[in-house]
């Protein structure tokens, strides 16, 4: 992982994990980059964790490497700073603001969405650990990109949805067939919305 390019705002916040393998964190108070960065010598990953007071928020692009609408979507958000996934099948955009309140539902900050077939897409603003790779693709910093996350949002959302994390967001095309990864998906928050 290339973490030293990880924008030097999101390096300077407490708010980082050590984070297994199964996603899950190794400490569960969150410390310093440095000490986030020190835990990959074991084999941990780096998860930056989502405060709503920070105004900070995090696009995810799931199973979309050379998906024609992922490379457009990109290109929404010129400037901010952009990460291959640690799938390397996917993108973070991450990027200053927050989610206009009609798209949350209280109690909840993250979305997802997939009103179009074949688009998995997850928008975070708070209390959601992401994993940072530092694959960098574009931009050193954060950037405020209102007008572009309306427009996803327009696009792939529907104001007042239910949450992220309602079991009714998970689907049975979903790529775990066992019902017990579903359950443990379903805790991560991972589901995807009808169509």
């Amino acid at each position: 992982m290339a973490l030293e390019q990880i924008p030097r705002e999101l390096q300077a916040r407490p708010n980082w994990h050590s984070i297994r393998q199964d996603k899950k964190p190794v400490n569960e108070d969150p410390f310093t980059f440095n000490q986030a960065v020190a835990g990959t010598v074991d084999g941990y990953n780096a998860g930056y964790h989502l405060q709503d007071k920070d105004e900070i928020i995090c696009l995810d692009l799931d199973h979309c490497h050379g998906e024609s609408w992922a490379e457009e979507m990109l290109d929404w958000f010129p400037g901010t700073f952009k990460e291959r996934s640690i799938s390397g099948d996917g993108y973070h955009v991450w990027m200053r603001g927050k989610i206009p309140k009609k798209y949350l539902v209280e109690g909840n900050s993250g979305r997802f969405g997939r009103k179009k077939p074949g688009h998995w897409l997850e928008v975070y603003e708070g209390r959601k650990i992401m994993i940072a790779t530092g694959d960098r693709i574009e931009g050193e910093e954060l950037t405020e990109h209102s007008l572009a996350l309306r427009m996803v949002l327009e696009e792939y959302f529907e104001p007042g949805d239910r949450p992220a994390h309602s079991p009714a967001w998970i689907r049975t095309d979903f790529p775990y067939k066992n019902p017990r990864d579903w359950r443990i998906s379903k805790n991560r928050g991972i589901g995807f919305a009808a169509e």
